[in-house]
């Protein structure tokens, strides 16, 4: 369950402080809507913000975007771990990326993507078992959000 969207911003605003640095509450909204909420992610771009803008800085989202970039182009760990999936379940997970997670097993996106209903749906039971993707209110999500987003530019 992700932290309240209000009480992070209002933690992220409280540390940036320290620095003089403000976030607009429309660029941390992005934020987070990119990283559904997930805390770990939302912390690591907050550091990287907090370490790379000057006192007095003003965050927009088009600067959060530009950091969201930064963290997807260094995150050379990714291809590896994309990696370590089958064909298939790579394919599973590109579905899910492109998707938002919503809508996988309709005909059109697995004719798009050259995959079989059982198949899709063999690799998403897999998924699910390792932690790899998991499931809230009929959505499928990313446990390592910067696989996600890397999936979303490939």
């Amino acid at each position: 369950m992700p932290i309240d969207k209000k009480v992070f911003y209002g933690w992220v605003l409280e540390n940036f402080a320290k620095k003089e640095i403000y976030l607009e509450e429309e660029a941390f909204s992005y934020l987070y809507a990119q990283a559904h909420g997930e805390t770990r992610f939302i912390q690591l771009l907050a550091y990287k913000i907090f370490q790379g803008e000057d006192s007095l800085s003003v965050v927009n989202e088009e600067k959060v975007k530009n950091y969201i970039e930064d963290v997807i182009e260094g995150a050379s760990s990714i291809p590896s771990y994309y990696n370590t999936f089958t064909i298939v379940q790579q394919n599973a997970l590109k579905i899910v990326a492109k998707q938002s997670g919503v809508n996988i097993y309709s005909g059109e996106v697995l004719s798009d993507f050259g995959m079989a209903k059982a198949s899709m749906q063999s690799a998403m039971k897999k998924l699910l078992e390792i932690g790899a993707l998991y499931e809230e209110k009929d959505r499928y999500y990313f446990e390592n959000v910067e696989l996600g987003m890397w999936l979303n530019r490939v």
